[in-house]
C-alpha cells in the first residue's frame, strides 16, 4: 500500500491538468468570440509542447513502476517514483506558468497576464519601450513595473510593428 498516495498524488495532477486545459479551451473560445482582441503575445507552443511531453513521460513512468512495484511486491525503490513524480511536477508547472503568461493586445489597449499580476492600460500609457541587443523587447510600464518579451514569442513581430507604429519604440 506504500504506492497508493503515489498513486492519488499522480491522479491529483491529471485531474488538475485536465481542469485547467479545459477552462483554457473555453477562453480561447471566449477570445475568440470577443472581435476586440487582435492578437495575443504569448510563449512558442513548442515549449508548451515540450512541457506537456515531459508530464506524459513522467505519468507512464509512473504508471510503469507502480505496476512493477505491484509485481514485484513493493521492491523497487523510493527514488524511482521521485524520479517520475519529478517529470510530473517540472512538466505541470511549466505547462500552468507558460499558459498564463501572455499579453493580450487590442486596438490600442493591452492586457499584460503574468502569475500573480494582471494589469490593463492603453498603449500610448507606456513609459518606455527599447529592443536589447539580443532582440528582446523591453517595455516598462506606467507602475514601473518592466516585461522582457523574448523574440521567439508568438506574435512577437507583430507587436513590435505595433508599438514602432504608434512610435513608443524606434525604429
Amino acid at each position: 500500500m506504500k504506492w497508493f498516495k503515489h498513486l492519488v498524488f499522480l491522479v491529483f495532477f491529471v485531474i488538475v491538468f485536465s481542469f485547467v486545459e479545459i477552462h483554457e479551451k473555453r477562453r480561447e473560445v471566449l477570445l475568440e468570440k470577443n472581435s476586440k482582441v487582435s492578437y495575443v503575445v504569448a510563449y512558442p507552443r513548442i515549449l508548451r509542447t515540450i512541457c506537456l511531453f515531459l508530464f506524459g513521460v513522467g505519468v507512464i513512468l509512473f504508471l510503469y513502476l507502480s505496476i512493477m512495484n505491484i509485481k514485484y511486491h513493493g521492491e523497487l525503490e523510493k527514488g524511482l517514483f521521485v524520479f517520475a513524480s519529478f517529470f510530473i511536477f517540472v512538466g505541470f508547472v511549466g505547462y500552468i506558468l507558460m499558459r498564463i503568461w501572455k499579453i493580450e493586445v487590442q486596438e490600442n489597449q493591452m492586457v499584460v497576464n503574468k502569475i500573480f499580476y494582471k494589469k490593463e492600460f492603453f498603449i500610448e500609457d507606456i513609459k518606455n519601450a527599447y529592443l536589447e541587443k539580443n532582440g528582446k523587447l523591453v517595455i516598462i510600464l506606467p507602475d514601473g513595473y518592466m516585461i522582457k518579451i523574448d523574440k521567439e514569442c508568438d506574435n512577437y513581430e507583430k507587436f513590435c510593428l505595433d508599438l514602432k507604429d504608434k512610435e513608443i519604440i524606434d525604429q
